[in-house]
């Protein structure tokens, strides 16, 4: 009877810590739950944040375009410079910037990136010439591609790819690279032929922020539901024809005719492109190199910004300088018009390369075990 009793009460004296144990594990998971939730709100906010002011300084340097040009006395051949060398020096140094970010992690190259980025921000408003303005935008361009590159590595550790849950991008913000940056002839278009006032030409442009920032909710949450194929296929067609509303407009039209709905179409198939790419090569690559995973996709994305900047830049400018219009306003039209032509063409091919690249893949951000 001995030793019954005592193994009783053994038993009896166990039991109350090993139910404080219990629960005080649970405590601390629970704490670390909240800890984790708390660092991605704050890690999130603060990605978004450097992304929508990069965002924004795109945009006003867009609307005022007319103005820089005018002000800083830029030749015709350089105008979109200030737009332009910004996405080329991101593009030059993205996968140096996902190679370093790699190397020594990725929250260094992230707080580097995004301060010297604040600061050449304030130094363009402080520009008092071109050259100035130039090489402030190049090296602020260089600055975003530590940020880009460093906050898909930043992301993917925060919140693990499941069902549904695409590694979300600054980059698919619509800003950066900024569908705005692809399209500056007819974001300049009103600002020229409909002598609207800067703010006015802004307030033209919102619809296609808005839509944007509503379709990376929407296709992030149905990205899983629909075969790749069918939303890059049916996103680009829908794009394509933005420029094509804008390449038979006519400057008496009122905003509510071609413009409006060219503005709404004009961000589809980017967020689309954007979210079903970076799923993709973020799988492809391995957990400790996904910074270059987004150096890579990135370089992508801002080589064919500035590429197609350039090359509608000439276009524009050659048709112009060619153009046999009576008044130069005209002429211009003229070059904007070809630009919008060449825009509409390379949707097209766009539409066709996506459905015969990816003809044979299957959904995309689901579920891994």
């Amino acid at each position: 009877m001995a030793p019954t009793t005592t193994t009783t009460m053994t038993a009896q004296v166990d039991s109350p810590p090993l139910a404080s144990s219990v629960s005080s594990v649970s405590s601390v998971g629970r704490q670390t739950i909240k800890k984790t939730r708390l660092q991605q709100v704050v890690v999130i906010v603060q990605l978004v944040g450097v992304t929508l002011t990069a965002s924004l300084i795109n945009g006003l340097v867009t609307i005022a375009l007319p103005t820089i040009t005018k002000d800083l006395e830029l030749p015709s051949s350089l105008a979109f410079w200030p737009s332009s060398v910004s996405s080329l020096a991101t593009a030059s140094t993205l996968l140096l910037a996902g190679s370093i970010a790699d190397t020594i992690g990725p929250r260094w190259v992230e707080l580097v990136g995004s301060f010297s980025s604040g600061a050449l921000m304030i130094g363009q408003g402080l520009a008092q010439n071109g050259e100035g303005l130039v090489v402030m935008r190049a090296l602020q361009g260089v600055g975003l591609a530590f940020h880009l590159a460093s906050s898909v590595s930043i992301i993917t550790q925060l919140l693990p790819q499941g069902r549904g849950q695409t590694p979300p991008s600054p980059a698919s913000a619509p800003q950066s690279p900024s569908p705005t940056q692809s399209s500056i002839p007819w974001n300049s278009l009103p600002v020229y032929f409909q002598y609207l006032s800067a703010l006015q030409a802004s307030i033209r442009i919102l619809p296609s922020l808005i839509v944007g920032a509503l379709l990376n909710l929407i296709i992030g949450l149905f990205v899983h539901k629909i075969r790749a194929v069918w939303i890059v296929t049916i996103t680009s067609l829908l794009c394509a024809g933005s420029p094509l509303l804008m390449a038979v407009i006519q400057p008496s039209w009122p905003y509510w005719g071609n413009a409006f709905f060219a503005q709404i179409l004009q961000p589809v198939s980017f967020d689309a492109l954007f979210t079903v790419g970076l799923i993709v090569i973020t799988d492809v690559f391995p957990d400790d190199t996904q910074a270059l995973a987004g150096a890579v996709f990135n370089t992508s994305a801002q080589f064919g910004s500035a590429l197609g900047l350039a090359v509608l830049q000439v276009i524009s400018t050659v048709v112009t300088d060619q153009s046999g219009a009576a008044k130069e306003r005209y002429a211009l039209m003229d070059g904007y018009r070809a630009s919008f032509w060449t825009m509409f063409g390379s949707m097209i091919v766009c539409t066709l390369v996506g459905f015969l690249g990816l003809r044979k893949a299957g959904r995309v951000g689901l579920k891994q075990d």
